[in-house]
């Protein structure tokens, strides 16, 4: 922080910078696993922004892996849900668009931020150099155990509900810097804002969870009423055989 010359000026100008309201960002991811590196996509993303205490906006969209969906266990989401949503690189735009100048916060940062400068890796843009503020690690520091994002929640009154959907959690995440704000902002105050001077990226309109109407296409099914009547010498056989498959 910077000097004055008068005495005792220091601790006031370090007030008047903590009693700033701090620009935020929360992230949540939804994923096929925990590693990047094994390959492991985005399927999900939730952002909540605001400033100080202040909860701004939030957004969302289900996300195209271009793999297989895993963990739908944990998520919920499967293939179907996915299949005509944007690819991660076709949302990077929006997404660093509501990063810019601000806070990057997430419970669990660590997994997050991987997660963002692997995806924006595959979309050819270097991962970027940021810090976040991880809630977990500031709650933990304030005595909460277990620091699970629930069990954070539930310790301080913070509502939440359909957990493991990006947007719900980050909602609750949000809920805890809105309610401990006045003890995380020496902490975020020494963050640097999210920056990005690349080149232009793609915006894609998001496809929130729950949207989109799956197409299935079941190849068995559609293969069967291709067939033609007269070419089915035993259609009890044949019928039989699709069950099997």
């Amino acid at each position: 922080r910077r000097r004055t010359s008068a005495p005792g000026s220091l601790h006031i100008v370090a007030m008047s910078e903590l009693l700033a309201a701090i620009p935020w960002v929360v992230c949540d991811f939804e994923t096929t696993g925990i590693h990047p590196a094994y390959h492991h996509r985005v399927v999900e993303i939730g952002l909540v922004f605001g400033s100080g205490t202040e909860i701004e906006g939030e957004w969302t969209t289900t996300v195209n892996p271009q793999r297989d969906v895993s963990a739908s266990e944990i998520h919920g989401l499967r293939g179907a849900d996915v299949m005509d949503s944007p690819t991660f690189e076709q949302i990077a735009g929006s997404v660093v668009e509501l990063f810019l100048g601000r806070v990057p916060v997430a419970h669990n940062a660590s997994f997050d931020k991987n997660f963002l400068d692997s995806e924006l890796g595959r979309a050819g843009i270097a991962p970027l150099d940021s810090d976040w503020f991880c809630t977990l690690r500031a709650m933990s520091a304030l005595g909460i155990h277990p620091a699970n994002l629930v069990a954070c929640c539930a310790s301080v009154g913070v509502p939440i509900s359909d957990a493991h959907e990006a947007l719900a959690d980050a909602r609750g995440c949000a809920g805890l810097i809105v309610h401990g704000y006045s003890e995380f902002a020496p902490a975020m105050s020494q963050v640097a804002p999210f920056e990005y001077s690349g080149r232009s990226l793609m915006a894609a309109a998001p496809c929130p969870r729950g949207s989109a109407v799956p197409k299935v296409q079941r190849r068995l099914s559609n293969l069967a009423f291709a067939l033609d009547d007269d070419s089915a010498a035993d259609a009890a056989a044949c019928e039989s055989y699709f069950q099997l498959l």
